[in-house]
C-alpha cells in the first residue's frame, strides 16, 4: 500500500477539499435553480466535489482489497459513470461498501466507525432522483437539500472508516516489527 502515513494524511487533506467544495457546490446548485447565473458556479464546484468524492471512494475500496471487497476500486468509481447502469451501480458502490466495511471491521474486532447501509441506500436513491426528476429546476433544488446532508454524513462515515482501517493496519505493522 506504500507509505500508509502519507496515505492517511492525503485522505485527511482531500477530505478537507471535498468538504470545501461540497459546502460551496451544493448550496450554489440549490440557489442556481432560482438564479440561473449562479448555476454555473454551482456546477463547477460540484464537478470538484465529485472528483474528491471519487478519490475517497477509490481509496476506501482500495483499503478493503484482500478483505472481502466485492469490487475493485476502479470498478467502484468507473462504473458509476456509465449512463443508466450507474443507477444500479451506486447501490453496489455505496451500500455494498457499507456492508463490506462493516464486515471487515467486525473481522478485525473494531466496533466503532460503522457505515450505515440504510444511509448509503438513501444517498443512492437521492442521487438517482437528482439525475432524473431533479433535472426539473425547482424539483432539483428540493431534492438537493436532503441529498446535501445525507451525502455529507455518508462521506464522513467513509472518511472515518478509511482512517480507522489505515490506523489498524499501521498498528499491526508496528507490532510485527
Amino acid at each position: 500500500m506504500g507509505n500508509k502515513s502519507y496515505f492517511e494524511s492525503s485522505v485527511r487533506s482531500q477530505f478537507v477539499l471535498l468538504t470545501i467544495f461540497w459546502w460551496i457546490g451544493y448550496p450554489l446548485s440549490v440557489i442556481g435553480s432560482f438564479v440561473p447565473p449562479i448555476e454555473i458556479l454551482g456546477a463547477m464546484a460540484m464537478v470538484a466535489t465529485t472528483i474528491f468524492w471519487c478519490i475517497l471512494l477509490y481509496r476506501h475500496w482500495f483499503v478493503l482489497q484482500g478483505h472481502g471487497a466485492r469490487t475493485t476500486p476502479a470498478r467502484a468509481v468507473g462504473f458509476g459513470f456509465i449512463p443508466f447502469f450507474c443507477f444500479y451501480w451506486w447501490f453496489v458502490a455505496y451500500a455494498g461498501l457499507a456492508t463490506d466495511t462493516n464486515r471487515y471491521l467486525d473481522q478485525i474486532g473494531i466496533s466503532h466507525c460503522r457505515m450505515s447501509r440504510r444511509l448509503a441506500i438513501t444517498d443512492s436513491v437521492l442521487s438517482i432522483l437528482c439525475c432524473t426528476v431533479g433535472l426539473i429546476p425547482v424539483v432539483g433544488a428540493v431534492i438537493l437539500i436532503p441529498a446535501m446532508f445525507v451525502g455529507y454524513i455518508l462521506v464522513i462515515q467513509q472518511r472515518n472508516s478509511v482512517l480507522t482501517i489505515l490506523n489498524y493496519s499501521n498498528s499491526n505493522e508496528l507490532k510485527e516489527k
